[in-house]
């Protein structure tokens, strides 16, 4: 029971950070429109899988690692990091009010979030 009690408590800080930082709620996976991306964190020691939605722009992307603050990092990374996708490699950083479906990352996609 503790684990399932912990199991809700721990969704529902991550729905509220999420809100306060504009990341739209996660999809069902059902849903025929959710985008997956996984994440890998600089140095390859551990990813993390989210679903977007296909339309969400890529600057949600961006949100989303910024939320996951200490998680990857030692100290906060604010906007010290770059998602890189692909071979050859394409930054998103220009590329912030695309879609996700425009540049390609659906139905999923993995993305290397890099120090800068």
């Amino acid at each position: 029971i503790f684990n399932i009690i912990y199991f809700f408590y721990i969704k529902e800080i991550n729905d509220i950070k999420n809100e306060e930082n504009n990341i739209p709620k996660e999809p069902d996976e059902r849903d025929p429109n959710a985008c997956t991306i996984a994440f890998r964190y600089p140095y390859g020691e551990k990813q993390i899988k989210r679903r977007f939605n296909k339309t969400d722009k890529i600057e949600v992307l961006f949100n989303y690692v910024k939320s996951l603050g200490r998680e990857i990092y030692s100290k906060p990374i604010y906007n010290n990091f770059e998602l890189i996708y692909g071979f050859p490699p394409i930054n998103f950083e220009t590329k912030r009010d695309n879609t996700l479906d425009e540049e390609g990352l659906f139905p999923s996609s993995m993305i290397n979030i890099i120090e800068k």
